[in-house]
């Protein structure tokens, strides 16, 4: 096991399913590496993140992408929280993902 699979099990409940989802779809799917970084989950391409997993205190997750700015939001799913660059979505449960947003 890793530090962020370390992270991801002293978590619980959906904010634990949601962050494993996450890992495996990033490290299996789409091949990027991980380590944890500013005490959370970043998971990045040749050296630069691409995206990381914020637990926040309300049980949920922030997906963030930290070149957010630059994607392609059709659905308007990304929200910008007053931040210029930095993109992300927040669930709450698994059944909120719609995973081929997440590969797009």
């Amino acid at each position: 096991m890793n530090a962020v699979e370390d992270f991801i099990l002293e978590r619980s409940g959906d904010q634990k399913d949601l962050l494993l989802y996450f890992h495996l779809l990033f490290t299996e799917k789409c091949n990027l590496d991980n380590k944890i970084a500013y005490g959370i989950p970043f998971y990045y391409f040749r050296k630069k993140w691409v995206v990381y997993l914020n637990p926040d205190k309300r049980k949920g997750v922030e997906v963030g992408f930290p070149n957010g700015h630059k994607m392609k939001d059709p659905s308007g799913a990304l929200m910008s929280k007053g931040r210029k660059i930095v993109k992300s979505l927040e669930l709450n449960r698994l059944d909120e993902v719609q995973e081929e947003l997440m590969l797009d």
